[in-house]
């Protein structure tokens, strides 16, 4: 049923909504709904119905029909296909919470080797931190969503807009290509929305505004294969923004390709610093961590350290301190990095990019101020530019969650993101008894620091499952539960 625009307008004017003002809607009733269909739901969804939740209280709303979707169609952006690996440790299982067995033992298992396992014994001094391949972790997804019974519970569409009901708990309306609109009537919601999109910087953005132009200057978490197939028949320069982990795997794309094709190609790496942490290398570029954040953040001292800090200026300093732009260390890619510095088809440049202007004769120039010395200027002609400066980290830039702030149902913390309490929940929006929760890269800055890994998404929805548990809403997952949950997932049966 499509809502005209005034009713719609209304309807986002309205601070709560009664039974009444959604009659001429479809309502689906259901005491939880999780908004997203990602990851961030799955974990939610897995970790409840370990709880004893059946698939019929249970609502997810995303345009997606599997939970992967949107983390698949990032990765591959970026360069990492079904054969590359991800960086996750064995233990961290986005198809499991308790871990056991590892992604290591199970591709032991399908190699018929012990080569995975010795990696875990002997990381991260006498061999590389394992890490799963992305195309087991999506398969592991796949079949857990089907276990869980995903598809019972999938609403398709986007929630516009979320409001307090008059009767108790809240309304979620669903929008289904932007005009059909059904509504969806729970108890408890969950946004698991990720990141809101990409983050164009303001001199890349001002050129496609300007020009019209998306095919030379890309964003690497869009679309972008175009990019190779031209360097692949043509050679060229390419220019790659960022020193994290998505920089480095385009570079080594690259330079793979330049081997591949022959082609006389060049990478040019432009960096706003040199590495930052003590010790490092002046000359160097990159901050080298196994994962986003150091292992003793996920339930050792820092863990604790963050969890302490009640004051979300002083918290996030720590995160950021924590989760600053770093890569893997790994020895085939550093090796790929001396060889291309030694042949001259890999440059670093420690610069600002001022501005992008068309060549010429095709391709871009950029105009660059020298990042130690700004009164240096200078121009670079390129075929490309990859920019791999991340992703949109402001939640408001979400249409929902801006919504939500606007109506005075959330509030952003110190760092742009959503705020939420230890248990993450989204206090302004209490309605009674029933409550508003989010996890997930929207809350970064909370008493969690990695929100947005495979670990951060379970630890949250762990914690949200515990507080439903003392709410009287699902049992608390104990030891004896927990076997046996661990046990039905084992032998591949629903919960």
């Amino acid at each position: 049923m499509q809502v005209a625009a005034d009713r719609r307008t209304a309807l986002r004017a309205t601070p709560v909504w009664a039974d009444d003002d959604v009659a001429d809607l479809p309502v689906l009733d259901a005491p939880v709904t999780t908004v997203g269909g990602g990851l961030a739901s799955l974990a939610l969804v897995h970790t409840l119905r370990v709880a004893g939740v059946p698939a019929a209280h249970l609502r997810v709303v995303s345009p997606a029909a599997d939970p992967a979707d949107s983390f698949r169609h990032l990765a591959r952006a970026a360069q990492l296909d079904e054969h590359q690996r991800l960086r996750s440790d064995s233990a961290t299982r986005m198809d499991s919470m308790w871990g056991f067995p590892g992604y290591a033992l199970e591709e032991s298992a399908v190699r018929r080797s012990p080569a995975p396992l010795w990696r875990v014994f002997a990381e991260p001094l006498a061999a590389e931190v394992f890490t799963p391949v992305s195309g087991h972790v999506y398969h592991g997804i796949t079949a857990e969503a089907e276990r869980l019974g995903w598809a019972s519970m999938l609403v398709r569409g986007r929630v516009s807009m979320v409001r307090p009901r008059r009767e108790g708990g809240f309304f979620s309306l669903v929008d289904d290509d932007g005009h059909c609109c059904s509504v969806i009537r729970s108890r408890y919601v969950h946004l698991g929305l990720g990141y809101a999109g990409l983050r164009l910087t303001e001199e890349l953005a001002r050129y496609r505004a300007q020009h019209g132009d998306s095919f030379s200057c890309v964003n690497a978490y869009e679309p972008h294969d175009h990019v190779y197939r031209v360097l692949a028949r043509t050679g060229g320069t390419v220019v790659v923004r960022g020193a994290g982990i998505t920089a480095s795997r385009i570079i080594e794309r690259l330079l793979e390709l330049r081997d591949r094709s022959g082609r006389d190609l060049h990478v040019v790496h432009l960096v706003r610093r040199s590495a930052r942490r003590p010790g490092a290398d002046p000359t160097a570029v990159w901050d080298h961590q196994p994962f986003n954040f150091p292992k003793a953040a996920l339930g050792g001292q820092l863990a604790a350290r963050v969890a302490g800090l009640a004051d979300d200026t002083d918290r996030g300093a720590l995160i950021t301190s924590l989760a600053g732009t770093t890569t893997a260390r790994r020895r085939g890619w550093q090796a790929q990095l001396r060889r291309s510095r030694a042949d001259g088809s890999y440059r670093v440049l420690v610069a600002t990019i001022n501005e992008v202007l068309p060549g010429a004769g095709g391709g871009i120039r950029l105009r660059v101020s020298d990042g130690q010395t700004p009164d240096l200027h200078g121009e670079l002609h390129a075929a490309f530019l990859i920019d791999c400066t991340g992703l949109l980290p402001e939640v408001t830039a979400h249409p929902l969650v801006d919504d939500l702030v606007r109506s005075g149902l959330a509030r952003t913390n110190a760092h742009g993101r959503l705020a939420v309490d230890e248990n993450f929940e989204v206090r302004e929006a209490r309605n009674g008894d029933a409550r508003l929760f989010a996890t997930g890269a929207m809350t970064y800055g909370s008493r969690v620091g990695p929100v947005d890994s495979f670990w951060g998404l379970q630890a949250g929805a762990i914690r949200v499952c515990d507080q439903l548990a003392r709410l009287g809403f699902c049992d608390r997952i104990g030891v004896r539960r927990s076997v046996g949950g661990w046990w039905r997932w084992w032998r591949g049966r629903a919960p």
